[in-house]
């Protein structure tokens, strides 16, 4: 029986942290090519949506390198456009800010669950989402660049 516990024991130890690379993007070869951002009004008035990403340090803390610069769109009533973010290919995203009407939003960059590839990321920003609050930013489910 002792001989089975140190089997496992020992393949934990090399399977875990081999593992553990598949579920964070910046363990992975991948780059991101673009962020796309559905900026979407659900409102009867035009608003206008200000928005930035931010991008992890590269030593894995977990720190913030720097924000790129802040963008802003106005978009009309009861419309939806897409804005694209175009991150530094060395860098890894680790989270968005969005604000509208001095409401803001952010989206942390957990387990991007990346592949080991070029990929794009789908953000949806909702002004008076009909479901959530006011201001809301969320991850699409899919990472393909079309």
């Amino acid at each position: 029986m002792p001989a089975r516990r140190e089997l496992l024991v020992a393949s934990a130890g090399i399977c875990l942290p081999a593992l553990a690379g598949c579920l964070d993007v910046s363990r992975t070869d991948a780059t991101i090519r673009e962020v796309n951002v559905l900026l979407d009004n659900r409102d009867v008035e035009p608003r206008t949506f200000a928005f930035a990403l931010a991008l992890e340090d590269d030593d894995d803390d977990d720190d913030v390198k720097g924000t790129l610069e802040w963008d802003s769109r106005t978009v009309e009533a009861n419309d939806s456009i897409t804005a694209t973010i175009e991150p530094p290919t060395d860098s890894i995203p680790a989270r968005f800010y969005g604000v509208v009407d001095d409401v803001e939003s952010t989206l942390e960059f957990d387990d991007l669950d990346a592949p080991d590839e070029e990929f794009c990321l789908y953000l949806y920003f909702w002004y008076r989402h009909p479901f959530m609050g006011d201001v809301e930013v969320e991850r699409a489910p899919y990472l393909d660049c079309e």
